[in-house]
């Protein structure tokens, strides 16, 4: 199954301009196209944060889906991929919208927000093999470990 990318190319050139965008993938001299295998593979690894990020809180990823917050947050992490490969122009303000963007990731994973469309996570349940009064910590219990 391939894996789930969260925006596109040409959400990226509709973020950071499609010059900026010319400027930060083609390494030739002048820079004259967008380089699509470089902007692909931030984008599949910037996806790959997220899902990364979200593993924690969602035990079906599968269900995730490019919802526009996770796009946004998919493209600033683009961003400063794509910024810090060249050092160039405000990389500042790029560092800010990537570090923000994993603070957001934080608080889905959290659930403290929530992306449009997406169903809550269900708390994750584990079995044991334990009988009830063995949940009860007592000095013979531990003994045993």
């Amino acid at each position: 199954m391939p894996a789930m990318l969260f925006c596109t190319v040409d959400d990226l050139a509709n973020n950071l301009t499609e010059r900026a965008l010319i400027q930060l993938t083609d390494d030739s001299t002048p820079p004259v196209a967008i380089n699509q295998e470089r902007c692909q593979a931030a984008i599949a690894e910037a996806s790959e944060v997220i899902m990364g990020r979200l593993g924690g809180r969602y035990s079906d990823l599968s269900s995730l889906k490019p919802t526009p917050l996770l796009k946004r947050i998919c493209l600033d992490i683009v961003a400063y991929y794509l910024y810090s490969r060249r050092n160039k122009g405000d990389i500042e303000n790029i560092r800010k919208r990537y570090e923000e963007a994993i603070k957001e990731l934080d608080y889905i994973k959290l659930g403290q927000v929530h992306p449009p469309q997406q169903e809550a996570a269900q708390p994750v349940e584990y079995l044991s093999n334990k009988r009830k009064s063995s949940r009860l910590f007592s000095d013979d219990v531990w003994e045993r470990y």
